[in-house]
């Protein structure tokens, strides 16, 4: 049994923080049912109660000193971690450019505890003067000290390679476990779920949503998610337009929150660009809902190849072409869901994706590396 902790950015009510803390408390949660010590470390937005079965939830209120996630600091969680410390075998944060995770990071490092890293699409090469001198000051020295550092595919193993050359990177897919609700699903409801902020693209969704309904097509529209700057935009045109007929904004999800809205609909929507492995995705497919993402993913390849949900340029046309397909042919809809079952079963199942962390905890643990 090993003692671990897990340290994410922030924790909301609104889930604002989206997929790092997802993923951390998939992982928390199967390593605690694995009968590891596992302890969550989290900022806080005072609001959130969040409980996860096994592990010991630590939740430390944010002071926000800057912008948004890069701003925050959280100085209950490092006087938290610091006194814990003594306990735990090995440290896994989920790293971003903010000072909650970095200095949980260097607290780590500095107490000799072994540390793996998460990046999770966050730390990407830039030319920004504030975000080169944070690298210069934390992150390079982070991400070189790490036993590991996990990433998520090509692209961001590039551009971590990038940032820290030294960097000891190790490609892991994020990992679902499949789930079945008692939810009953609409055979019409189209869903997008994500933050309303302009790399999502929801507007694209909404021209997608006018396109089907000039083609009367029997279909609805929901959309979910926290406002990070395209609700006004969003707002003005369901008041405005005949888009209000099908289309409703249904507010933010808290974390955890998603599966239900996911498994009430027949088909979600991501088409963002830029995406690296969505966990709203993974979500969606673990409830039997099919997917419809851009090429412009880390992921779109692989779904492609197995033929899971469609993979499509992105532009509006293209995704509501794809929901028409998806929404009219049963058989279609059928065969992605079961190769998405297929790929739950090994490529991103949160049993398989834990066996290769356990490997990892263990031989990082046993000689300081991994072998």
């Amino acid at each position: 049994m090993l003692r671990v902790a897990h340290v994410v950015t922030y924790a909301s009510a609104d889930g604002a923080f989206g997929g790092p803390l997802a993923v951390a408390i998939a992982q928390a949660r199967e390593l605690a049912r694995r009968s590891h010590n596992v302890r969550l470390f989290a900022g806080w937005d005072g609001a959130l109660e969040l409980s996860v079965p096994g592990v010991e939830v630590h939740l430390s209120g944010v002071r926000q000193l800057g912008p948004r996630f890069s701003g925050m600091r959280a100085p209950g969680l490092r006087k938290d971690l610091s006194a814990l410390l003594p306990e735990i075998d090995l440290v896994h944060v989920h790293l971003g450019r903010d000072l909650v995770t970095s200095q949980a990071a260097m607290l780590a490092l500095r107490a000799g505890k072994p540390l793996i890293v998460q990046t999770h699409g966050m730390v990407q090469p830039s030319r920004r003067i504030v975000v080169r001198a944070f690298d210069a000051v934390l992150t390079r020295k982070i991400l070189r000290q790490a036993a590991a550092c996990l990433v998520l595919g090509d692209s961001e193993d590039n551009a971590l390679a990038t940032v820290a050359p030294s960097a000891a990177r190790i490609v892991l897919p994020n990992g679902i476990a499949r789930t079945r609700t008692a939810v009953e699903r609409d055979p019409h409801l189209v869903v997008f779920l994500a933050r309303l902020h302009p790399r999502k693209r929801v507007h694209t969704f909404l021209d997608a949503a006018e396109i089907l309904q000039r083609r009367e097509v029997h279909a609805r529209f929901e959309i979910y998610g926290p406002d990070e700057g395209d609700l006004p935009g969003v707002v003005a045109r369901l008041r405005s337009g005949p888009l209000s007929q099908v289309v409703s904004y249904r507010g933010s999800v808290p974390p955890g929150g998603s599966l239900e809205p996911l498994s009430r609909a027949s088909v979600y929507v991501l088409p963002s660009r830029g995406e690296v492995f969505p966990m709203t995705v993974l979500e969606a497919l673990s409830v039997g809902t099919t997917t419809v993402i851009t090429r412009d993913s880390e992921i779109s390849q692989e779904f492609a190849r197995r033929g899971i949900g469609e993979v499509v340029d992105g532009d509006a046309r293209s995704i509501a072409d794809a929901v028409e397909r998806l929404l009219n042919d049963g058989h279609r809809r059928d065969a992605s869901l079961a190769a998405a079952e297929a790929a739950i079963d090994g490529w991103i199942g949160i049993e398989p994706v834990v066996d290769r962390i356990e490997a990892i905890y263990e031989s990082v643990v046993a000689t300081g590396r991994v072998e």
